[in-house]
């Protein structure tokens, strides 16, 4: 229609002009463009991605652009011209099958709006080699996670670029609800591990398969491994209140004893499936930062003990990578306990947590100092004494059955906080000289060792940097650290006063 309209316009302006003329002479009618395809005559059979080039001419004008289309015999043909002001374009011609012939016509438009009537054609042949993916960090069926899992993997095309591949995976029963990602990683929503709209235990496959910018698949790779339901009683749907993370190793000397006193106080004050461990010398599903924010955020509150087998040079390195997740957890009103030596990063104390978690996260200005007359210098690690003794927030005595002390070239570990408000301390070591903190004549006050603080969100953050079992000392002391255990239980919402 527009260039019946044209080719109208163009007529009656001619017929004023002849009028005008008289018999003097006739105008001619505007000549539409001609266009060309670089390559002419058949082809050989060529890569899916190709760069193509046209031209055009006219003969009584110029060319102001193109329309061009591609006509795939195999397809329904695609009648949509495409404009464009270039003489040139990559096409990532789809090849889904390997091989594919389709037909490119281009024609040319002139500044008065004229296309060429007998547009340009060449056939062209195509093919398409699969991409290859390969996962990197396969999962075996000893492996164990909860409804979160991060896989990466390696990918290539041989006939293309692989920065182009895009990827489809998936978990078992979610083939019709394939993700479709970019990049060499994926984190498993929660969700998609729902199964009848419950996390359940059991084994679970991850599947993916690459997809070129040709529409070629390449073989599906998968692995295989087992995912536990975290159990019951959380507050939103499909949590559970207590995740307890052992992260001490077996060799340690009081493992058994450390790992009894956090067990049977969760089995004390909450009931059978309520709460779920983790031990993490045996299976760490921990492989992303999302990883442990999803695990986090499948109960109401998480309790992490390291004890006394870290040290200034072998702290634990899972937190300290994924540190990031402690404050995501917390903004989302999740309760994090935490406990065991050099924690925070200090000079001359390495932990794995970065110091700027005592204001952000522990509502205290300032770690206080020690001096160390061996480096001629202070660090915030403190000692302690074997027998010393401190108190708890809410009036029990607990001792210190061995020393923590600090040397050149180690530190005792703990961590003393200089608190906003005083109600954030929850173990306070007494004024020196009475008990330890070294050296005596630097701290003749109480000083928290162990904060409760109140998060913005709801949640809580709780801080102990000290193995608990070192003040587990029977007959009276070992229930104290019991009866204070239960009292952060219900600081954190677990249990009812």
């Amino acid at each position: 229609m527009r260039r019946l309209v044209l080719a109208l316009t163009a007529f009656g302006a001619a017929l004023g002009l002849l009028a005008g003329c008289g018999s003097k002479g006739t105008l001619k009618a505007d000549a539409p463009p001609d266009t060309r395809i670089f390559i002419q005559g058949p082809v050989d059979t060529v890569n899916h991605n190709v760069h193509l080039y046209w031209f055009g001419t006219d003969p009584d004008g110029t060319v102001k652009g193109f329309e061009l289309r591609l006509l795939v015999a195999t397809a329904p043909a695609d009648t949509l011209w495409t404009y464009t002001t270039k003489y040139d374009s990559v096409f990532a011609i789809r090849t889904p099958d390997g091989y594919t012939a389709p037909t490119l016509e281009v024609r040319a438009v002139d500044d008065a709006g004229l296309r060429d009537p007998t547009p340009a054609q060449q056939l062209f042949k195509f093919s398409n080699l699969p991409p290859i993916v390969t996962l990197l960090n396969r999962h075996r069926m000893t492996d164990t996670t909860y409804a979160a899992v991060t896989l990466r993997w390696s990918a290539s095309d041989p006939d293309g670029e692989g920065s182009k591949l895009r990827f489809f995976v998936w978990l078992d029963g979610n083939e019709s609800n394939k993700n479709l990602v970019a990049g060499n990683s994926f984190t498993f929503p929660t969700e998609q591990f729902l199964q009848g709209g419950l996390l359940r235990t059991g084994p679970r496959q991850m599947f993916i398969q690459a997809i070129d910018d040709g529409g070629m698949l390449s073989a599906i790779d998968s692995t295989r491994w087992m995912v536990r339901a975290p159990g019951t009683g959380g507050y939103r749907a499909n949590t559970a209140r207590l995740l307890l993370i052992d992260d001490q190793p077996s060799t340690y000397t009081q493992d058994f004893t450390t790992d009894t006193l956090y067990y049977n106080t969760a089995a004390r004050n909450l009931l059978p499936g309520q709460y779920s461990l983790l031990q993490l010398q045996f299976t760490n599903p921990f492989r992303s930062l999302d990883d442990m924010v999803q695990t986090f955020r499948q109960f109401d509150a998480v309790v992490w003990y390291i004890g006394g087998a870290n040290s200034a040079l072998t702290f634990e390195t899972t937190l300290q990578t994924y540190q990031a997740a402690i404050g995501l957890y917390l903004a989302s009103g999740g309760n994090l306990y935490l406990e065991g030596l050099d924690l925070i990063d200090t000079p001359h104390g390495a932990g794995p947590l970065n110091g700027s978690v005592v204001g952000d996260l522990l509502g205290s200005d300032f770690l206080f100092q020690n001096y160390n007359s061996s480096l001629a210098d202070s660090s915030a690690a403190w000692g302690n004494t074997s027998g010393g003794k401190v108190r708890t927030a809410w009036g029990d005595t607990l001792r210190f059955a061995n020393e923590l002390p600090v040397a050149s070239s180690s530190t005792g570990g703990l961590r003393a906080f200089g608190v906003r408000d005083d109600s954030y301390g929850i173990i306070w070591a007494l004024p020196l000289p009475v008990v330890s903190l070294k050296p005596a004549d630097v701290l003749p006050f109480q000083v928290p060792i162990a904060v409760s603080v109140p998060q913005p969100s709801g949640g809580r953050f709780v801080m102990v940097t000290f193995p608990l079992r070192s003040v587990s000392t029977p007959p009276a002391a070992y229930r104290n650290a019991h009866k204070f255990l239960a009292q952060v239980f219900q600081q954190m919402g677990l249990t009812t006063p």
